[in-house]
C-alpha cells in the first residue's frame, strides 16, 4: 500500500490535550499483541489515492447510526491529517429516525422509508435505509458542515431509483438526466457542489434516494459511516444494492462493527461464520482493493429475572471474528481491550457513559469509544509501509 498523508497544520484539540493523545497512542501500541493487529499480507491496496486522500468507510448497527462514535473518530482524524470532505450522508429526518446532526435535509414532499432489517419491496442502498417519495415530483435540499468542522466540498454522487417513470428527470445543482418511459430505473448521477446548499429535483416518477456522497480531491481523510439499528451481517448480505453503493465509494479501508445483535439472538456459530465470510466475499468482489478491518465488539448484558447477566455469547462472536480474521489475514480492532478489558462496560456504566440497558452507550460513551478508535487508526495509518 502506498499513500502520503501529511499531518494537518490545524491544532489538534478534542476533549483532551496532546499529552492525552500520546497516552492513547501508547495504549494502542502496547495493546497491539492483545488486539492481534495483523497486516493484510500480500494484498496491495492500489486503490489508495496517491495524492494523499484516504477514504474510510465504517458500517455497523445502532451503535453507529447516530454518528457519535464515528463523528468523534472523524473529527480527530481530519484534524490530524486534513479534511477531504464529509463522505456518505443520508436524509434520516425524511425517514423519521435519528441520525447525524452535522448536516440537514429538507423536502417539499413526504417520504416512506425502508430498512435492511425489515422486509420491504423498496430498494435500499449501502446506507441500509432508503427513502421513497410519495409523489411523482418533488424537491430535496441539504447542507453539510453543521458542527465544528466546516466540510469542504467539490463534487457529489448519488445512487437512486425511479419507478413508474413517464418522461421522468432527475436534476442536482444544474446537472440533469432524463429517462423515457420505464417501469424502474436504477442509476448514479455525479454533480458539482459549489454552494452551501445542494438541491435535487425530480419529476415524472417516484424517486428513491439510496446513497449520497460528498467529497473532494483534497489531501486528507474522508470518513464515511452508516449504522442501522438491529443490523447483522445477514442484513447487509440480503441487500442486493450493497455492492453498488460500495463500488461507488470505493473505500481504501472498510471497518465493520457488527456482531452485537447476533450475540443477543439464538447463537449459531456455523451460520455466523458463513454470513461473515459471505459479507467479506461480496466486499472483495465489489471493491477488491479495499482493506477490511473487523471491529471486535465489547461486552453486553441481558436482563434475566430483573438482573443484568453477562452475555457470554459475545465471547463466541469475538472468537469467530478473530478466527476469520486470522484465516483471511485481516486486521482486527478489539474494542473491548481498548475500553479496558473484561468488566470495562460496568466501569464505564459507573462513570455515566453507558445506557441503563447495559448494551448501548450514552453520547459521551460513544464519543470516548470514537477517541479510542481514532487513536488506533492514527497509529495504524502512520505505520503503514510506503
Amino acid at each position: 500500500m502506498r499513500f502520503s498523508l501529511q499531518r494537518s497544520s490545524h491544532l489538534f484539540i478534542f476533549n483532551f490535550n496532546s499529552l492525552a493523545l500520546a497516552s492513547f497512542l501508547l495504549c494502542a501500541t502496547v495493546s497491539a499483541q492483545e488486539v492481534k493487529i495483523t497486516n493484510s499480507g500480500g494484498r496491495s491496496n492500489d486503490g489508495v489515492d496517491k495524492t494523499g486522500t484516504i477514504k474510510i468507510l465504517h458500517i455497523g448497527d445502532s451503535h453507529l447510526q447516530p454518528n457519535n462514535l464515528t463523528g468523534s473518530a472523524r473529527l480527530i482524524l481530519q484534524k490530524e491529517f486534513g479534511n477531504a470532505g464529509r463522505g456518505l450522508i443520508f436524509p434520516y429526518s425524511l425517514a423519521k429516525t435519528y441520525g447525524p446532526n452535522d448536516y440537514t435535509f429538507s423536502s417539499n414532499v413526504s417520504w416512506t422509508s425502508a430498512w435492511i432489517t425489515k422486509s420491504s419491496t423498496q430498494s435500499i442502498g449501502l446506507t441500509g435505509i432508503s427513502v421513497k417519495s410519495t409523489t411523482p415530483s418533488g424537491k430535496v435540499s441539504w447542507s453539510t458542515g453543521k458542527d465544528v468542522l466546516d466540510y469542504p466540498y467539490q463534487k457529489g454522487q448519488i445512487l437512486f431509483e425511479m419507478q413508474d417513470c413517464t418522461d421522468c428527470s432527475v436534476e442536482i445543482n444544474g446537472v440533469r438526466r432524463t429517462y423515457s418511459n420505464q417501469s424502474k430505473v436504477l442509476d448514479t448521477l455525479s454533480f458539482l457542489v459549489e454552494k452551501d446548499t445542494s438541491t435535487l429535483t425530480f419529476k415524472g416518477g417516484y424517486f428513491s434516494l439510496l446513497d449520497l456522497v460528498e467529497e473532494t480531491n483534497l489531501p486528507g481523510v474522508i470518513y464515511s459511516s452508516t449504522g442501522v439499528a438491529s443490523a447483522t451481517f445477514t442484513s447487509y448480505n440480503l441487500n442486493p444494492n450493497f455492492q453498488k453503493g460500495l463500488a461507488m465509494i470505493r473505500p481504501d479501508f472498510l471497518l465493520i462493527s457488527l456482531g452485537t445483535n447476533e450475540s443477543y439472538r439464538n447463537w449459531n456459530a456455523s451460520y455466523f461464520n458463513k454470513e461473515v465470510n459471505l459479507c467479506l466475499d461480496r466486499i472483495t468482489e465489489a471493491s477488491p482493493t479495499t482493506e477490511v478491518i473487523l471491529v471486535l465488539p465489547n461486552e453486553n448484558y441481558k436482563k434475566i429475572n430483573g438482573k443484568y447477566v453477562y452475555n457470554a455469547a459475545v465471547d463466541s462472536v469475538r472468537n469467530s471474528l478473530k478466527n476469520i480474521a486470522a484465516q483471511r489475514q485481516l486486521t482486527t480492532y478489539d474494542q473491548l481491550e481498548a475500553m479496558g478489558g473484561k468488566g470495562s462496560l460496568l466501569e464505564w456504566l459507573k462513570q455515566g457513559l453507558v445506557n441503563a440497558d447495559h448494551v448501548h452507550l450514552l453520547r459521551k460513551g460513544y464519543q470516548k469509544q470514537g477517541e479510542l478508535l481514532a487513536a488506533f487508526l492514527l497509529g495504524y495509518l502512520q505505520n503503514k509501509p510506503d
